[in-house]
């Protein structure tokens, strides 16, 4: 958390209602949280909820983010309800927008070893490393410091 904290900013991918960001606005108002989600019914009642974060109705898919801007993204069970096989281009997003040596922390539950499989070369072709993984609870993707931006 305290690299949160340094970057200043915490996205999170498929915010609902927001609970997520509210709580990190809450505890440390000089960052700046922002949640993003597709559900505008959503991102209106994260508004009323929480009216010190920034919520963003947007397509996953087409993050309204530059390049290499973000320094830090959360998501939290976004891939395993992915019925639309939308993970690889979510991974692919997330990576365009994370910044060389962002991290991007993601929690997902998956019962099935294929679709896990799956999963994990979905993340290694959006080009992620995973830093840290226990079970499949969550996992840490990073993105090389190797990567230029352009």
């Amino acid at each position: 958390m305290q690299r949160v904290l340094d970057s200043g900013m915490f996205v999170e991918l498929g915010c609902g209602t927001g609970d997520v960001v509210g709580e990190v606005k809450s505890r440390y108002p000089h960052v700046a949280a922002v949640g993003v989600d597709i559900r505008s019914e959503y991102m209106k009642e994260a508004k009323r909820r929480h009216p010190s974060a920034t919520f963003v109705n947007a397509d996953l898919r087409s993050l309204p983010f530059a390049d290499c801007s973000i320094p830090y993204l959360f998501s939290w069970r976004i891939y395993q309800y992915d019925n639309e096989n939308c993970a690889p281009d979510i991974l692919a997003e997330a990576f365009r927008v994370l910044r060389p040596d962002g991290i991007y922390l993601l929690g997902c539950e998956f019962f099935d070893e294929d679709r896990l499989a799956a999963f994990h070369r979905q993340i290694g072709s959006a080009g992620f490393e995973v830093a840290v993984r226990r079970g499949w609870d969550y996992a840490v993707l990073v993105k090389s410091a190797y990567h230029r931006c352009q």
